[in-house]
């Protein structure tokens, strides 16, 4: 509140811009002191929403007259919805372990939200089915083909023989970790993304030769019952 005449600093990555304000003039400005002071408002409301939802949590309060909602800024995104459209990602600032803001990119260009809101539908899909290695394909949320069998390469064989055309340039997803004889199926087809919990280097070698676009996700594969959706 005292931003006016005082420099307050949340977020350490905004040190060296104030370090250097202070170097050259002795002091900060103005507009950089209102531009700190909103960031630590962001900062302390953040803080004060999740200490809230505890709160209400431990009491039992299903229907709170108050409903406060705490996300953080994961990356920018290619576009929105459509191409002419601006668009940024943020996630739950306690996140579901096993959702697409919590995958880690190994490869390709930045995600759009018509990615995001794919890949996020077909881990829905997925996390139902633990017991075997299973691959799930999707394009524009409506999956074009769902593989399981004793081993992912054959899972991987399934799924893109139950439809060859709609999963050119969809998403898999797979919920085992992707060897080389897996990435050298799937390497001829073309795809957005894929995801998995992991990637041996051969296959990494593999699915990123001469595709540089083309987007790895790590996610390690948590499963849930079909009740619990």
């Amino acid at each position: 509140k005292n931003h006016a005449s005082v420099t307050v600093i949340v977020d350490p990555s905004d040190y060296p811009l104030v370090l250097a304000e202070l170097t050259e003039t002795g002091n900060t400005t103005y507009e950089m002191r209102q531009r700190l002071a909103a960031k630590v408002f962001r900062h302390t409301a953040a803080y004060d929403a999740l200490i809230a939802d505890y709160f209400t949590t431990q009491v039992g309060e299903n229907k709170p007259e108050k409903l406060t909602l705490t996300y953080d800024l994961k990356q920018a995104m290619r576009y929105g919805e459509n191409p002419q459209q601006a668009a940024d990602f943020y996630q739950n600032a306690i996140p579901t372990e096993y959702a697409i803001a919590s995958a880690k990119q190994l490869n390709g260009k930045e995600l759009s939200f018509n990615n995001v809101r794919d890949a996020d539908a077909a881990i829905r899909i997925i996390r139902d089915f633990k017991d075997q290695p299973t691959v799930v394909a999707l394009k524009h949320m409506n999956p074009c083909g769902i593989g399981q069998a004793d081993t992912i390469e054959t899972a991987w064989d399934y799924c893109y023989e139950a439809d060859p055309v709609s999963i050119f340039g969809g998403i898999v997803v797979l919920n085992r970790e992707v060897d080389a004889m897996t990435a050298q199926k799937m390497h001829p087809v073309f795809l957005e993304i894929i995801i998995a919990p992991s990637y041996t280097e051969e296959a990494l070698a593999i699915l990123t030769h001469k595709k540089k676009n083309l987007r790895l996700l790590e996610l390690p594969f948590g499963a849930q019952d079909a009740s619990e959706l």
